[in-house]
């Protein structure tokens, strides 16, 4: 199978990848908290002046945080008790509180203690922002207790989860003693994963409040576009991938909405985040979905990797569930298996948009630049380490929102064709209504011809029912080796089979009768016919229908090799036809040779001998317009070709009795 895939399309969709790939590289540079510009603290001090501060109003509070493991220590512990930290950790190294010991639980108990030292004898107003701390925690601050969400305890009977973004105002001078007493029983990830916001109340505020609208804007975008779809995509393109393409809005939205929903203080936010997983995993599996209908892929490998998908989306509910028991070798083999399947499932839509491609499927090439760009966003979320935005959203979400604007530049241009061929048959059908009498009158002219065939086709089929007779008796001669009765008899057969119904063409009695009276006429006028036909005697369409189809288009073709006025060679004039029953539909051919002088209105052919008749109509002739009309009622089609000096008919019918 040739490719088409041009040069200049791989070229085109290597820039864009490359294009995504530096965008995502500028973010990862500039809008990234562990790549962001500012001090760090070493060994849990943070030191300030007034001049890195007034320079950085806005810090990160990555690097070199006071960890004590499976502890739950307070103020009070470290005035009476020179405790000794189990480690220094930067934040978002690891998943839980097993450090570097994946045979040790993840989950339990844990403080992180940070001091900063600002530099300043007068206090100043500070905000720290508390990104999503699993899932219960107390906040001191210089010894006060300034946030606590849920209950810390040394045990699940103890312990509460609530999980929160929050932030804290407060005043300090020269000292700020951070400590953060965390307990987690009851999610897959524990402690501080997000490193929090210090600064001014201003510029924490602001990073706050941007990637809030930020996100309110995506999903209000996702949510208004699901919504249209599903009330009104059917109106506009197929229903079922309308439907597709709106819970796919949703899915999007419900996974990158968490920023929304801790701004609004949703409680239950363990069940939110069931839903985020849930959500994530139903977008590829929505993704998959909406990429076989638009392609018209409906074999056993989509079906089989569509059920695959849907059971990974009951895997994202189930499995994290049995990972809070045992070790932290639990969650890393459930992260390895899920960045395999994100693999999988970007490595499936590639294949199958390269597969759309060689089949030549409207929209496949818009598809593939989609499913890259995705691609290129989910290997950035899976394996490039230490990155998580600022204002903007993770990678996977970029990604998938270019996705689905793309989705949509797809679902329009299919509701374009669609309006432009809803109207193309309205006026098709009105043109066919408007010609409806000169159908009337062809079919009076046709029914005169049909009378004068009748007799042929009678004679025809009694020849056949006769013909069991005459095999008797030549076999009768056979078995008395009188081989001179024998030829005889054989002679004067033939010749009666001749006057009564020409050449056995075909088992249709009324297209056998037709082709042979016009295949007569053609070979006297020394026009070469060659013909093909293999259709049975009963194909659920009329003999009427079949002498008007089969015998307006050779007397066309007949008339056309007639109008050649200059000299040709027999082989140059030339009607061929090939007829057959494929499957529910009757397949008609017809070649012929003309003049080469051809003219249209529009998209239809001029009736040279209505003009020549009757300049004034100069229109579409009455043949094809029955012709177009009888393969409307049999629901197929009836194509008109001029290729240099040949004519081309392509008919096809839907047979009744076989009718879908």
């Amino acid at each position: 199978m040739k490719t088409s895939i041009s040069k200049k399309f791989i070229f085109t969709l290597g820039a864009v990848l490359l294009t995504t790939l530096f965008i995502f590289s500028l973010l990862y540079k500039h809008d990234n908290k562990y790549t962001y510009d500012c001090p760090q603290a070493i060994n849990g001090v943070l030191l300030l002046d007034d001049e890195s501060y007034e320079k950085n109003s806005l810090l990160y509070l990555i690097d070199e945080w006071e960890f004590y493991q499976y502890k739950l220590l307070s103020p009070e512990d470290f005035i009476s008790n020179n405790h000794v930290p189990d480690a220094m950790i930067h934040i978002g190294q690891y998943g839980g509180f097993e450090l570097d010991d994946p045979t040790a639980s993840p989950y339990g108990s844990a403080t992180y203690r940070l001091n900063i030292f600002t530099g300043s004898g007068e206090q100043k107003n500070y905000m720290l922002e508390l990104p999503e701390i699993f899932s219960a925690y107390k906040l001191w601050i210089n010894g006060e207790l300034l946030a606590e969400s849920g209950v810390i305890g040394d045990s699940k009977d103890e312990y509460r989860p609530k999980t929160v973004n929050s932030s804290v105002a407060f005043r300090a001078a020269d000292r700020i003693e951070i400590i953060i007493a965390v307990s987690n029983y009851s999610h897959y990830y524990s402690g501080m994963m997000y490193p929090p916001a210090f600064g001014s109340v201003a510029a924490v505020s602001s990073v706050i409040n941007i990637k809030v609208v930020l996100s309110a804007m995506i999903c209000f975008i996702a949510v208004t576009v699901g919504i249209f779809y599903l009330c009104f995509g059917s109106f506009l393109i197929n229903k079922l991938s309308a439907v597709c393409f709106g819970f796919l809005c949703f899915l999007y939205a419900g996974s990158v909405s968490y920023p929304l929903v801790h701004f609004i203080n949703v409680d239950g936010m363990s069940f939110w985040y069931t839903v985020e997983d849930f959500c994530f995993y139903g977008f590829l599996l929505g993704i998959v979905c909406l990429h076989a209908l638009i392609c018209g892929m409906g074999n056993w490998v989509t079906k089989s990797f569509i059920g695959l998908c849907a059971v990974v989306c009951v895997i994202s509910i189930i499995v994290p569930a049995f990972t809070l028991d045992g070790s932290a070798r639990n969650m890393i083999y459930y992260s390895r298996f899920v960045n395999t399947y994100k693999i999988i499932v970007i490595g499936y839509l590639l294949i199958a948009s390269l597969y759309a491609i060689e089949r030549n499927i409207v929209y496949s090439k818009i598809l593939l630049t989609a499913v890259g760009i995705f691609g290129v966003s989910l290997a950035v979320d899976a394996f490039v380490a230490w990155y998580e935005p600022i204002r903007l959203g993770w990678p996977s979400e970029i990604g998938g929102f270019a996705l689905i604007a793309l989705l949509e530049i797809i679902m329009t241009l299919d509701a374009i064709t669609m309006f432009k061929e809803r109207h193309s048959f309205a006026i098709e059908n009105a043109v066919l209504q408007e010609n409806a009498k000169h159908v009337q009158t062809l079919l009076s002219l046709q029914a005169e011809r049909y009378q004068l065939l009748t007799e042929s086709i009678s004679e025809a089929k009694k020849a056949r029912h006769d013909l069991r007779q005459h095999l008797s008796v030549m076999e009768a001669y056979i078995k008395t080796d009188d081989k001179k009765k024998l030829s005889a008899y054989f002679m004067d057969y033939k010749k009666s089979l001749s006057l009564n119904g020409g050449e056995l063409l075909c088992e249709n009695a009324a297209v056998n009768a037709v082709v042979n009276h016009y295949a007569d006429i053609a070979r006297e006028k020394g026009i070469r016919v060659n013909t093909q036909l293999a259709l049975p005697e009963n194909m659920g369409i009329s003999d009427i229908d079949l002498c008007v189809v089969f015998g307006n288009c050779l007397e066309n073709a007949l008339e056309a090799c007639e109008r050649i006025e200059q000299p040709l060679k027999a082989e140059q004039k030339f009607i061929r036809l090939r007829a057959n029953v494929t499957g529910h539909l009757l397949s008609i051919n017809i070649q012929n040779s003309f003049d080469g002088q051809i003219e249209k209105n529009e998209d239809s052919f001029i009736s040279q001998k209505r003009k020549k008749k009757d300049p004034s109509k100069a229109d579409v002739g009455i043949g094809i317009s029955s012709i177009q009309a009888i393969a409307a009622k049999y629901q197929g089609i009836a194509k008109f070709e001029a290729d240099n000096n040949m004519f081309i008919v392509t008919i096809l019918l839907r047979l009744p009795a076989k009718i879908l």
